[in-house]
This record gives structure tokens, sequence and C-alpha cells, in this order.
């Protein structure tokens, strides 16, 4: 899936809106160029999610985690 028009994040997260889960998303799963970003071998659910640069949010626990480890934060 490719999003266009936008400012790609420089350390992009994944939050799962229902249930609260934030995943990174490492350089395999992410490219992005001028205002084109790239997602690449995601599997996400069919309600909404939200893809935003990592500064943008509080993260409540100081854990990793990644699109096959989930940490609520």
């Amino acid at each position: 899936m490719s999003i266009g028009n936008i400012v790609p994040p420089a350390d992009p997260v994944l939050v799962d809106l229902l249930t609260g889960f934030v995943y990174d998303l490492p350089n395999e799963f992410v490219t992005g160029k001028d205002s084109l970003i790239t997602l690449h071998g995601l599997a996400i659910h069919d309600y909404p999610v939200v893809i935003l640069d990592r500064s943008w949010i509080t993260v409540n626990q100081d854990v990793e985690s990644s699109p096959s480890n989930p940490t609520n934060h």
C-alpha cells in the first residue's frame, strides 16, 4: 500500500485503535520518499489504524514492540 501527499515519519509506529497496541515499523516494512510512504508486508486488520511518528505519542511503558510482537504502550 502506498500513501501520498504526506511527510513520511522519521520514526514510524502503527497504532491499533481497537487494542491500543503500538507497533514499531522497521525499515523493511516502511519506505518513504518525498511525500510518499509505502508499506510492505504488513498484516493489518480491517478496522482503522494510525501510522504516525513516535514523537507524536506518549509511551506509558519503555518496551519495544514490532508487528510480530505487540506491546501495549
